[in-house]
């Protein structure tokens, strides 16, 4: 049996149907691109493009897969969404106060400071309160599925950024960066990938079950994580250079999101968030 006659393809990929039915966020991420574009290093224009083509890309690769290969549908349970919401939003804005105290030079938080923020950026707080609530560790994305569209996003993503910078270059600061094995395990997915993708997921469901449009909700929740990076990377830079080091990573926000959005679990892009430094992300 042919692919063509076991799957009855679509006129258009599910993402381009998606933009379709929401104008609106379709003209923001054209602006975001834009942004992403304009903003930033003059040297620095084809890598700008390369991050953009990859993550465009990669949600090609993704439908196509998804397509090819269907998953039964298992959405993220919201509960309550205006509850929820509203506590995501506190521990966020605790989150940004702690490390936007570091960025403009304060001193270091109290402790009591301290482990609030802790507990904020690294979602302990949340996790617990959806716990208390009944979800399950199923219902946090822990689920083992939807890895299909990985590799082959590590290989168009890889290609599109080794014509621009040389995956040499990626792997030598991955490696400056873990220094080992180890080192990679502990801080790319258990300090990095798996909180983020984890606070990721509860950003756009909860967002988009709460404004009643899940492409809203996606969209937020990205700006919001990149927005999280900006006192972290911007130390000793300017202003524009701290929104260039920001708006860099809404693209591959985008990307991680979509993919946890389409497979319905976290795991395929806290794979991809850990090995970014491999593949060029």
């Amino acid at each position: 049996m042919t692919l063509a006659n076991s799957i009855e393809f679509p006129r258009e990929l599910f993402f381009v149907q998606a933009a379709k039915r929401h104008p609106a966020v379709t003209l923001a991420l054209l602006f975001a691109a834009g942004a992403v574009l304009v903003v930033g290093p003059r040297n620095q224009e084809m890598v700008r493009l390369a991050t953009l083509a990859g993550a465009a890309v990669s949600a090609v690769i993704i439908d196509v897969v998804f397509l090819r290969w269907p998953l039964p549908s298992r959405p993220f349970p919201v509960r309550n969404p205006g509850t929820e919401t509203l506590v995501v939003a506190i521990l966020y804005l605790v989150a940004g106060a702690s490390l936007l105290q570091r960025y403009e030079g304060s001193g270091s938080p109290s402790r009591i400071l301290g482990i609030v923020s802790l507990i904020s950026i690294f979602p302990i707080a949340l996790a617990g309160f959806l716990l208390i609530r009944g979800y399950r560790l199923g219902d946090f994305g822990i689920r083992w599925r939807g890895f299909r569209p990985v590799l082959p996003i590590m290989i168009g993503y890889g290609t599109l950024m080794a014509l621009v910078i040389p995956l040499t270059v990626s792997w030598r600061q991955g490696y400056q960066e873990m220094g080992s094995v180890w080192k990679w395990i502990e801080y790319g997915v258990f300090v990095a990938a798996l909180p983020e993708e984890f606070l990721r997921m509860v950003w756009q469901t909860r967002l988009g079950a709460w404004l009643h449009n899940r492409a809203v909700g996606w969209f937020l929740a990205a700006l919001m994580w990149s927005a999280l990076h900006g006192p972290l990377n911007g130390q000793g830079h300017t202003l524009a250079e701290t929104l260039f080091l920001v708006g860099r990573l809404i693209p591959v926000g985008l990307l991680w999101g979509y993919l946890t959005f389409r497979s319905q679990s976290i795991l395929p892009s806290v794979l991809l968030h850990a090995t970014r430094f491999v593949w060029g992300g």
